[in-house]
């Protein structure tokens, strides 16, 4: 129906809110109350916003009911959203006077990459018949992206 299909599409967003909002708190709370190095609550967060989505796309791929599926993109978007308590908040510890411009190149990059992710999944698609490639080449990026931020990033001051 179209009211439990606007529910459906409706409650992995509010999720995700959820999670952007909940993640910064509990990352406050490692860095303010237990002394975690604000590097190390990034890196912790960014494995949660990158492996968690990985799994869940591997395990998407799988799936065969709408409930399960459904669960599992909820899950997806609310992992990824974890990055805010990463990665946003990453540039601002080690690039606090370019934090802002760091953001926007990194966007425009992204909208790019994402207009790009649009063509190429219509083509496998279409070409297919099914997500299942898609879902696997994401994940796919969501590890390497785990693979950068551990192997390269370590917290140092980029631009004071």
């Amino acid at each position: 129906s179209i009211a439990s299909s606007g529910l459906a599409g409706a409650i992995p967003w509010l999720f995700t809110a959820l999670m952007s909002f909940s993640s910064g708190q509990v990352a406050d709370k490692l860095i303010n109350k237990y002394n975690w190095q604000k590097w190390k609550v990034r890196r912790l967060a960014m494995n949660i916003a990158t492996i968690g989505p990985a799994v869940c796309l591997f395990a998407l791929k799988t799936t065969t009911t709408p409930a399960v599926a459904l669960g599992f993109v909820i899950a997806t978007l609310g992992l990824q959203a974890v990055a805010v308590a990463g990665y946003h908040s990453y540039l601002q510890d080690v690039a606090p006077s370019r934090a802002g411009a760091i953001l926007g190149f990194t966007n425009t990059v992204g909208v790019v990459a994402a207009i790009i992710a649009n063509m190429v999944t219509g083509a496998s698609v279409e070409a297919t018949g099914s997500f299942q490639t898609v879902f696997l080449y994401t994940a796919s990026m969501y590890l390497s992206s785990c693979f950068a931020w551990n192997s390269f990033l370590k917290g140092q001051m980029l631009f004071p």
